[in-house]
């Protein structure tokens, strides 16, 4: 182990999948977080969960974007509240947002899920946008909630509905709060309604009287 922690990251930067596999777990937690930076993406995407799982907090919050985008969902799964919390926003633009696990997105913090870019957003799935939290939909911006269609922003409790930033707003879709049922447009507070578009206010008083 003291040997593996002197290693630079040139040196990591030669290692393969096979070669990186015969670290033992307590070997992989032992490379410098400032060395993990060399290993390839290929050879991270090659170990084992337990190998993955024995990654440290500080080793996490080194990865590039292609090393965090390496890894699959079952070893994204094996990454605890604090090691989630640790990838950093430049590194979550690797991220396939469908291997990450509906627990694991709601351990996210708002920061990081405001990095996600539109793109990675609208990929979110009905379960991953459900399991959305409150203080997460509070810092999202008005290029993610452009993404929402209907059914999408239906799926908000009422809290996050008004958990929506007032100067976010303004980027849903006039049709998605336009099929909003009553209980979801009632959830809307006087500073969001006062952060509104025109189009969007003409589709929440039509949708008022359609229910």
């Amino acid at each position: 182990s003291d040997q593996i922690s002197g290693l630079s990251a040139a040196q990591l930067s030669t290692l393969d999948s096979a070669e990186l596999a015969l670290f033992s777990t307590d070997e992989i937690a032992a490379i410098s977080s400032k060395a993990v930076s060399g290993l390839a993406s290929e050879a991270l995407a090659g170990l084992t969960t337990d190998k993955v799982e024995a990654l440290t907090k500080a080793q996490i919050a080194s990865f590039s974007s292609a090393q965090l985008g390496s890894l699959s969902s079952d070893q994204l799964d094996t990454f605890s509240s604090d090691e989630l919390k640790a990838i950093s926003t430049k590194a979550l633009a690797g991220l396939d947002v469908a291997d990450l696990s509906t627990d694991s997105l709601a351990l996210l913090s708002k920061t990081q899920v405001a990095a996600f870019s539109s793109a990675q957003f609208a990929a979110l799935s009905t379960d991953q946008v459900t399991a959305l939290t409150a203080d997460q939909i509070a810092g999202l911006s008005s290029a993610q909630l452009a993404t929402l269609d209907s059914a999408e922003l239906a799926l908000f409790s009422t809290d996050e509905i008004a958990a929506i930033s007032v100067k976010s707003i303004a980027g849903l879709a006039s049709e998605a709060l336009g099929g909003l049922d009553s209980t979801h447009l009632d959830a809307l507070t006087d500073k969001q309604l006062q952060a509104m578009n025109n189009g969007q206010v003409e589709a929440i008083i039509a949708a008022y009287k359609v229910v």
